[in-house]
């Protein structure tokens, strides 16, 4: 429920039960912290494990503005950085 978006934080161990943009995850909600690419996205419901498991530019219409493109590296860096345990749900 939204009541509880930003206040209970997911911790994405899977990343399958985790919203990618709009659960807050790692301390960041994206859809907050990266606005302007999340303007973009294809699909603002992904989960997580979902976005995870494809290459990242595939989820957004493209082109980017700059703006966007600006926010689309750091998240990448974020990703690439990022494990996934193959397991149902999250915790």
């Amino acid at each position: 429920s939204d009541y509880f978006r930003g206040i209970a934080n997911c911790i994405a161990t899977s990343g399958t039960s985790t919203l990618f943009w709009d659960d807050l995850w790692n301390g960041k909600i994206r859809s907050v912290s990266y606005p302007n690419l999340c303007s973009h996205a294809f699909d603002r419901d992904i989960f997580l494990a979902n976005i995870h498991s494809q290459p990242f530019e595939d989820c957004f219409k493209l082109p980017l503005p700059y703006e966007a493109y600006v926010e689309f590296m750091q998240m990448k860096g974020e990703l690439d950085s990022l494990s996934l345990r193959n397991q149902k749900g999250d915790d």
